[in-house]
């Protein structure tokens, strides 16, 4: 289905660019049952998005409305990502793991 759905649009870098963009999504799911009859539960949500070509957007000699639209998206979900700091206590992921995986994954783009 993705190939299906694959758009094409030349840029100055490539003339055949893909634009390929895939989204994950992570669901957690916990239940601590301590020494009592109740068991809480821990939930969290984590969506990443990695768009096609994004980190050589700032090579463009000229940025049309879409690529204008993109950045407008990649600062949007850089300042929801500062909001995300509850998901450090999800189990497994502490902090140091947490601004690792956002590090590597999603600020590594120039333009953020």
């Amino acid at each position: 289905m993705g190939n299906k759905n694959r758009h094409t649009r030349g840029t100055n870098q490539n003339s055949q660019s893909s634009r390929s963009h895939a989204i994950f999504t992570i669901y957690c799911n916990t239940k601590h049952k301590k020494d009592s009859p109740h068991t809480s539960h821990t939930k969290g949500v984590l969506h990443t998005i990695n768009y096609g070509s994004s980190r050589e957007i700032g090579k463009l000699q000229s940025v049309g409305p879409k690529t204008a639209q993109h950045i407008s998206l990649f600062r949007d979900i850089k300042g929801k990502l500062s909001k995300l700091s509850d998901l450090k206590q999800i189990p497994g992921w502490g902090t140091k793991k947490f601004d690792r995986f956002v590090e590597q994954n999603l600020l590594k783009e120039e333009l953020l």
